[in-house]
């Protein structure tokens, strides 16, 4: 999902002048998950108990430093769909759709729980603050190979 750590620049100059890609082209890419080829699971399939929910921390001096990259995307999306799900429950005036809802917000819930308990105490802020500039310097990257070339 994520570039190589040891490529720097978005782009890599050649000798024709052209600009070539240094990440693969989405087509080339087959470590990626198309949700839409995703067969969907019950919902009561995602309950955990609190063994599961609270799962032990990754240790930062052997994981990948994209470990905890990913980490903080995942966290972030979690924390979103949580909060949405928060909103559309507070103004939905359907109670029936409302309890239906109820159950998927509990698996998002704890599935968001999870995902946070991955970071280790011992991690130190400014070692978070590096993954969150990491994440926010990669994302900028991959938003604009995505842009078109007007050149």
């Amino acid at each position: 999902m994520f570039p190589n750590p040891r490529i720097h620049m978005p782009f890599s100059g050649n000798n024709s002048g052209r600009r070539s890609r240094a990440f693969p082209r989405e087509k080339e890419r087959t470590d990626r998950i198309n949700p839409f080829l995703e067969k969907p699971s019950p919902v009561d399939a995602g309950l955990m108990d609190w063994s599961t929910v609270y799962a032990r921390s990754y240790d930062k001096n052997e994981v990948d430093p994209y470990t905890k990259v990913r980490i903080i995307l995942m966290n972030g999306t979690e924390y979103e769909a949580v909060w949405f799900s928060h909103q559309f429950h507070r103004h939905c005036p359907n109670n029936d759709l409302r309890r239906e809802l109820a159950l998927a917000r509990r698996v998002e819930q704890q599935q968001q729980k999870r995902i946070s308990c991955l970071k280790p105490i011992d991690e130190t802020p400014l070692e978070t603050t590096i993954g969150y500039e990491q994440l926010a310097v990669d994302l900028t990257a991959i938003l604009a190979q995505r842009e078109p070339d007007p050149y």
